[in-house]
């Protein structure tokens, strides 16, 4: 956004969701934070929006999944001196109550949003993705496991 302008920046997410076929997604800023001011507008997605985005992210890119299942990452300084360490948020990442592995996810919290949590799965029998969005959570991992936990027992794979 910086190296190209913001407004050419925030056209070219928005012409991405609608080739994607995001119907219900917008974007008007870069971070996806809550504006400054009550009256600007605000990003906005749906459950539907996000899980068709994480299944051809995960189908198209899956290296962006290998970053976000990363648990932790030491960060060096250009001359190799050890700076910090970052930690994922995604406290399900070490979770290992489910029949498949996860392949990855990404976390969120704003003010107006609350807590957001998209998990992906590998599906039983390898034939492709769970993927699972909860939105405006008091306590999204907790929400996670109860989703996943359902999907895995409501069906026969």
């Amino acid at each position: 956004a910086e190296l190209m302008g913001r407004e050419a920046f925030m056209d070219l997410m928005n012409l991405e969701a609608r080739e994607l076929e995001l119907a219900n997604t917008r974007f008007v800023n870069p971070t996806g934070l809550d504006p400054a001011s009550p009256t600007d507008p605000i990003n906005y997605s749906t459950a539907r929006d996000l899980a068709a985005l994480a299944g051809y992210l995960a189908k198209e890119h899956p290296e962006i999944f290998q970053i976000l299942s990363t648990k932790e990452h030491d960060l060096f300084t250009m001359t190799g001196k050890f700076h910090h360490t970052m930690k994922n948020t995604n406290e399900l990442l070490s979770f290992e109550g489910w029949p498949t592995p996860i392949v990855g996810g990404k976390t969120g919290w704003t003010p107006l949003a609350r807590g957001t949590l998209i998990l992906v799965l590998q599906s039983p029998k390898d034939q492709g993705y769970l993927v699972n969005v909860v939105l405006g959570a008091e306590d999204r991992f907790s929400q996670m496991k109860t989703l996943v936990n359902w999907a895995y027992n409501s069906f026969t794979w």
